[in-house]
């Protein structure tokens, strides 16, 4: 099993009629950050006390970033923009 690594960040998506561009937010929503992770699956305390934290790192340690991106941009179109806005965002 490979090695944890430290969350380096979160980008939040947003459709915009701007050309790609990516911000660091000073403040985000916690609850922005919960219904950006897709999990239909916390049952139990513990597991809810674990996301609840991770959503806690996140929001206090500025490693939330908008990302915007046109419309019409499709999925592998948003993976080579992703993977570019990474390289500048953890250098």
């Amino acid at each position: 099993m490979p090695d944890a690594v430290t969350l380096g960040g979160m980008f939040l998506l947003e459709r915009s009629a701007e050309e790609p561009a990516v911000e660091q937010l000073a403040a985000v929503d916690p609850f922005e950050l919960i219904a950006s992770t897709f999990n239909l699956s916390v049952r139990t305390p513990a597991r809810l006390r674990r996301q609840l934290d991770v959503v806690s790192a996140i929001a206090s340690n500025g490693l939330a970033y908008r990302l915007r991106v046109q419309p019409a941009v499709d999925a592998t179109q948003l993976a080579s923009i992703v993977q570019a806005q990474l390289g500048v965002v953890i250098g």
